[in-house]
Formats: structure tokens, sequence, C-alpha cells
């Protein structure tokens, strides 16, 4: 080959890597679950081998004052691009994601994130989105950690 083939086929191959880095995700690539799916998994995020995780996407702050019993508290940028993948998480069939409401912009870019970061692969769609949110599961009564500072003597 010539030499001019190969410095093309270089510049398109860092184009590529580059341009890779960097992809935007869709909504549609967003598996929304309802509350009755949001029960089901919430099930499987009980025990030592436990299935699916609940994810928290709000704020430290708000996360303290109570969420989904079991839930552990990410938010996007604690999802580092560039590093591998979390055993914890990759290891469940199921990453609920949610945050206070359907109006939870944080939770739909904690989806987005993890999308982008690989927790979905092409044989296995594990990341999930819950628009209901923390309100939506208190209102129901379904079980919630409240804050410990809380507890009656």
């Amino acid at each position: 080959m010539s030499p001019r083939i190969w410095v093309v086929l270089g510049v398109v191959l860092a184009g590529l890597h580059l341009g890779g880095c960097q992809r935007q995700v869709s909504d549609k690539r967003i598996q929304i679950v309802t509350l009755a799916e949001a029960v089901k998994l919430h099930e499987k995020s009980k025990g030592a081998d436990a299935e699916a995780v609940f994810i928290d996407a709000r704020r430290s702050s708000i996360f303290e004052q109570g969420t989904i019993e079991g839930a552990i508290n990410l938010r996007p940028n604690d999802v580092d691009l560039r590093a591998r993948l979390d055993p914890n998480l990759e290891s469940k069939e199921a990453l609920v994601v949610f945050g206070q409401n359907p109006s939870s912009g944080v939770a739909r870019a904690m989806v987005k994130r993890l999308l982008q970061a690989g927790y979905n692969s092409m044989f296995k769609s594990r990341v999930k989105f819950y628009p209901g949110g923390y309100d939506e599961w208190l209102a129901t009564g379904l079980p919630v950690t409240e804050p410990a500072g809380d507890a009656a003597p």
C-alpha cells in the first residue's frame, strides 16, 4: 500500500476511536420500567445473592433523608468512563436507576452515563430507568429507608 493510504487509514481509525469516547446516548436506548416492574426487581435486590441493585441518582443530602430500601447513592460523575466497570454493578442482572420523580433530569443522565460506560452489552440489557422515582415509591407505601436521626428513642 502507498504511504498516503496508510495516513488516511490512520486518520480514520483515530477519528473512530476519539468519536467513540464521546458518543451520545439517545433517549430511545433507555429502557423504562413501571412501578409494578420495579417492585418485582426490588424483590431481586435483597439478600447476599441479589440480582438487582437500585441506584438513587439524587444528591447525597437528599438520599440521606430517605430512599428506596436497599438503594445505593451514585451520581453521574461517580461513573468514570475511562475506568473499568465496577464488578459489583457488572455482576447484577438489573441496575434500576431512579430520581425524585418523572422530571428528574439527573436520573435520566445517570442512565445515559451507565449506558456510555458499557453496563449494557449486546447480550445483557441491565440498565433500567424507573421514572416514578422516590415520590411514587413513597406514595404507594413501599419499603423505604428513613434517616437514622429520626429514630424514636
